[in-house]
């Protein structure tokens, strides 16, 4: 896997095409949006520098330590996303079984599609 960065201009056709060719190779391509995900409390749009929470909050468990001490994180039984939990936490039905920094977590999904939508690719009209 390679990671290219390009002239906002070309995202979308080379987004659209979905293969670049690059010298007798095909590559598929993806989109690569970054993400920025506090690695103390879980939470988007920080840092772990810049964090403001007081514990720090396990992104296998959602319990209150750091991932590194969890006891949970060989029982696959037993993860759960905190960012899920505290989101769907007022009676919606929605699956938590998934890390915190997981590309399956709807969180995330939710913050990846707020930067695309507020990012200009330069498709003017």
């Amino acid at each position: 896997m390679a990671v290219i960065s390009v002239h906002p201009k070309l995202y979308a056709p080379i987004i659209s095409s979905q293969y670049l060719y690059v010298g007798y190779s095909r590559a598929r391509v993806v989109p690569n949006t970054l993400i920025t995900q506090c690695y103390k409390c879980q939470g988007y749009d920080h840092t772990s520098k810049t964090c403001t929470s007081e514990k720090p909050v396990c992104s296998f468990c959602g319990g209150e330590h750091d991932f590194k001490k969890c006891k949970s994180k060989d029982d696959p039984h037993k993860i759960k996303c905190s960012n899920c939990t505290r989101y769907y936490r007022n009676g919606h039905d929605h699956d938590i079984r998934h890390s915190a920094i997981s590309d399956e977590c709807p969180c995330r999904r939710i913050i990846k599609q707020r930067i695309d939508d507020r990012t200009d690719y330069g498709n003017e009209s």
